[in-house]
């Protein structure tokens, strides 16, 4: 004795065409390569240590596209920490960021 009748909805047939957040922020092998050729391998914000993080510059959230290598600092795992934890080191990252898109050539989208 069925009280209910089951209709469940369909599932869409169309795919997602937005990358989301995670999709934007994932670093591909190739970027990767540029950041390393880039900094051969030394942290860029102390100068000295073996970099092995490759830091944001930006959240996430701002990236429009991919991660492209200007959107990423090479950086120490003590400069990383010090990067995302401090007003010090949020002041570095958006610097950074300047440099790197006004060598670009992409200040158009810096200011965006």
């Amino acid at each position: 004795m069925a009280v209910f009748n089951l209709n469940p909805v369909p599932k869409p047939s169309f795919k997602r065409n937005k990358p989301t957040r995670r999709q934007r922020g994932d670093i591909r092998p190739s970027v990767r390569r540029e950041l390393h050729e880039r900094s051969n391998g030394i942290c860029e914000r102390c100068k000295s240590a073996r970099a092995v993080e490759a830091a944001h510059t930006l959240r996430r959230m701002d990236i429009r596209v991919k991660t492209t290598v200007e959107d990423l600092c090479h950086a120490c795992k003590e400069c990383h920490i010090h990067m995302d934890s401090t007003l010090g080191g949020k002041v570095f990252k958006q610097q950074f960021r300047m440099l790197m898109y006004k060598k670009a050539g992409r200040m158009n989208e810096y200011y965006e």
